[in-house]
């Protein structure tokens, strides 16, 4: 926590420039001690997998931060779903989210030059997962809400439709800033890891939205029968939508291959699952539409009910310092008798220091 970066900042905890970094390059002597010791991670957005060699103990403390990020939305997404597990699940990614968010304040206080700076703390990935965590914390209420329909009035279609929009709404603003994770200069996403995020995005909008609309065309078709045209241009956006998803899951699938393991049978086997619930109820109106009713059906569909949320990430309380840090124990330590770190990329074929 903050006691890596506050008590081997010494006599100032002040970031060094640009240029103090670049006139003591690779070994930098700015009069603390954040640069004592080089510290070597595995970096998560370079398109080879190599490792990172970092030599700031304030960038020491961002990376492990990423790290204990991690561990939380592993531990959600390895929990199985059920009604007493996804409290569980909810705290983990809001706390994931604050970790994250925390990160990033201590990325920009390093204030360290780009090239001594690995890419997973530099191209947005982690302000992408500050974002993206929180959206599947909702998810998981989306879910608690369906589970509890029966039983609670207050949970409607027409709530849930709105909390989905919102759902949807926040991965296409992810979109903006996952589109320069290891892309070019026209904002394609070249790299392994940004092909994987995108996917990942671009599947996520639009389920949430396919099930936007179901929920406004459910709630509309078993409301009032003058609201049945509308409700079936509501599932039929709803399953357009869906199919359009099951492609993005699709490519999702193929890009995260070259990442992490994703169970690809049980996303399509849920999304088929929606899918023939969504027929059966659009069947179902349809023929008591064209039977009963007769409604006119447009030809377009109406905007969503406003969006919905107030959902935000668990603040992260930093470590303090360790009263052991007094004065005297920082003046034991002397700045300038450090050895050139070798900062940077770290080749595949080193054999160097054990990682972190």
């Amino acid at each position: 926590g903050n006691a890596a970066s506050s008590f081997l900042s010494g006599q100032s905890s002040k970031a060094p420039n640009k240029k103090q970094y670049e006139a003591t390059s690779p070994a930098v002597r700015d009069g603390t001690l954040r640069h004592m010791a080089a510290f070597t991670w595995k970096d998560l957005g370079d398109d080879e997998g190599c490792s990172f060699r970092l030599g700031d103990t304030i960038l020491e403390e961002a990376s492990v931060l990423f790290a204990l990020a991690q561990v939380l939305l592993q531990k959600a997404k390895s929990e199985p779903l059920s009604e007493h597990s996804m409290l569980d699940v909810f705290k983990w990614l809001k706390q994931a989210s604050g970790v994250l968010a925390h990160a990033l304040d201590t990325i920009k206080e390093a204030g360290a030059p780009l090239d001594h700076t690995p890419d997973d703390l530099k191209n947005g990935l982690l302000g992408v997962l500050v974002d993206c965590s929180l959206a599947q914390a909702q998810h998981i209420t989306i879910r608690r809400a369906q589970a509890t329909m029966h039983a609670n009035p207050a949970i409607t279609h027409a709530l849930i439709a709105k909390i989905a929009h919102d759902t949807a709404e926040r991965y296409k603003s992810m979109e903006t800033l996952a589109r320069g994770l290891c892309g070019d200069r026209a904002g394609r996403a070249s790299g392994r890891v940004g092909a994987y995020v995108m996917a990942h995005l671009r599947f996520k909008q639009l389920y949430f939205a396919a099930l936007a609309y179901a929920m406004v065309g459910i709630d509309r078709v078993t409301s009032d029968p003058a609201n049945l045209g509308y409700g079936l241009r509501d599932l039929l956006t709803a399953k357009e939508l869906l199919s359009k998803a099951e492609l993005a899951a699709k490519a999702f699938v193929e890009a995260a291959r070259v990442i992490v393991f994703v169970d690809n049978l049980a996303i399509l086997h849920a999304l088929n699952d929606s899918m023939a619930a969504l027929d059966d109820i659009l069947d179902r109106a349809r023929k008591e539409n064209d039977s009963v009713y007769f409604k006119a059906v447009p030809e377009k569909a109406g905007v969503l009910p406003e969006r919905m949320s107030n959902l935000s990430p668990d603040a992260f309380e930093p470590v303090p310092t360790h009263p052991a840090w007094t004065p005297a124990m920082i003046e034991c330590f002397d700045p300038n008798k450090v050895p050139a770190l070798h900062l940077g990329k770290v080749p595949e074929s080193v054999d160097c220091c054990p990682q972190s």
